[in-house]
């Protein structure tokens, strides 16, 4: 299963326009994919741009309410409010389980958190680099850029570096830096 997956690494990379992404966003970000790819294949009833939009606005929720752990209740209102967002109707059943299949989510006891923390920081970081503009995203990723030295912040900062190429991400992380290497 590995060794697929470095293969199709791989021979995905040797598209030239995937050189210049990072090594460590890149190789996640493959992955995160293939596992969306995986579900739209195994279900004719999940749509891989539809299982990232319900991510993200978990990711958000995550994010916004300082939590890694929602409950199955919260997991059908954000897919509820995403379905009404965009009119569609997303089975919020058919997904989580698609997604537990593939271990993007994990749910137990009526509780649903990311199947990884790689996972969640991606999707963490996806929501940032979408929202950009918003002021909320941008005090919150000047808070993060201060906190580098945290693991969930650093890595959500350095998928937020690959998804995003926005010149207030780069600065808010070069200036913090300064502040700390000034000695």
């Amino acid at each position: 299963s590995y060794i697929l997956i470095i293969l199709q690494q791989l021979e995905y990379s040797m598209d030239s326009s995937n050189q210049e992404r990072s090594n460590y966003g890149y190789l996640y970000e493959f992955l995160v994919n293939k596992s969306i790819l995986d579900m739209d294949h195994n279900s004719k009833y999940v749509y891989k741009d539809i299982a990232f939009g319900i991510l993200t606005n978990i990711a958000e929720y995550m994010l916004e309410n300082s939590t890694k752990i929602i409950s199955l209740e919260t997991y059908h209102d954000i897919v509820k409010k995403y379905n009404l967002t965009y009119q569609i109707e997303a089975h919020a059943e058919t997904y989580i389980d698609e997604y537990v299949k593939v271990e993007l989510l994990n749910q137990k006891e009526q509780q649903v958190e990311f199947g990884y923390p790689y996972i969640h920081y991606y999707f963490t970081a996806k929501y940032l680099a979408n929202n950009i503009n918003k002021e909320w995203s941008r005090n919150k990723i000047a808070e993060m850029s201060k906190q580098l030295y945290d693991e969930e912040c650093g890595d959500i900062m350095i998928f937020l570096c690959h998804l995003s190429k926005d010149d207030y991400i780069i600065s808010s992380v070069l200036e913090n830096a300064r502040n700390v290497l000034s000695d």
